[in-house]
């Protein structure tokens, strides 16, 4: 019965617009190793996008679904797998994977040492394009968010050094792999989180009364515009992993104002023309 209806999807398209097409909302069991050993298994939301050529009317969107669907479980490697294998199952050039999923780690308060968990948002990423200079090409990704505490620098200095307001800044961090072989610490979690951790003041889960003067005193020791955390966290990145493609943003939601305040730097790379933005890219 199949074979009797029409395939609208490759109907002859004349507007000659090449479009990103994507799948978004399914979800899978991921499974992450641990720096320090160890293994997590997350439920990652997995977004899918596709290049359609200008040719073509639309994309088989339920032969992605079947895909990500036949992956009980999957993997960093497996997810090369999948991409390519959805980009020849839809005969198209370029085929991303984004899998966005929560990661925790374990996370002592700085006096008490009182137990507690740090949770980040991260979303994997793997661009696989057939016809990269006449060989397929793979790139990969690694987006960590990382939510800071700072001061700030403008009210502590107006006021003498006696009060300041403070705000959380959400640090996101993306690294770009581009090769086809992913080096086995491609990226640890934790070397990004306790990176961007190590330039302004972490958030904690558990906090006794020590503990919050600890954090506090650590704040208004090294007030930060969002600029400053931008530039650093940049530079610390740049050390930390010089082999990568690096994009930082730095966004703090303002404690007494109604805007909240970025600012973002990146490194002359892949990052821009290969991924799309899909999948909270």
């Amino acid at each position: 019965m199949m074979d009797s209806l029409p395939d609208v999807h490759e109907s002859e398209e004349t507007r000659g617009e090449a479009l990103d097409v994507s799948v978004s909302g399914l979800y899978r069991k991921l499974e992450i190793p641990e720096k320090f050993g160890g293994t997590q298994f997350v439920d990652a939301e997995i977004t899918v996008s596709v290049n359609l050529a200008s040719n073509k009317r639309g994309t088989h969107m339920s032969r992605i679904s079947a895909r990500v669907e036949g992956m009980a479980l999957l993997t960093g490697e497996s997810v090369v797998g999948l991409a390519k294998g959805i980009s020849q199952d839809l005969d198209e050039t370029v085929t991303t994977v984004y899998a966005s999923f929560d990661y925790a780690m374990p996370m002592d308060s700085p006096i008490t040492k009182s137990k507690g968990t740090s949770r980040v948002r991260v979303t994997m990423a793997c661009l696989y394009n057939a016809y990269g200079d006449s060989t397929p090409n793979i790139c990969h990704g690694l987006l960590v968010k990382v939510p800071i505490f700072t001061v700030c620098p403008c009210a502590l200095a107006c006021s003498g050094g006696k009060f300041s307001h403070t705000q959380r800044c959400m640090v996101t961090v993306k690294l770009i792999h581009n090769g086809g072989v992913l080096p086995s610490n491609f990226d640890w979690i934790e070397d990004v989180s306790a990176n961007v951790e190590s330039v302004g003041v972490p958030l904690y889960s558990v906090l006794k009364r020590p503990d919050e003067v600890e954090v506090i005193r650590r704040g208004f020791e090294n007030p930060m515009f969002v600029e400053d955390v931008a530039r650093d966290v940049f530079s610390v990145m740049v050390q930390r992993f010089p082999q990568r493609s690096i994009h930082v943003i730095a966004e703090s939601e303002e404690s007494i104002h109604q805007h909240n305040a970025m600012a973002e730097a990146f490194s002359v790379g892949v990052y821009k023309p290969l991924f799309s933005g899909f999948g909270g890219f």
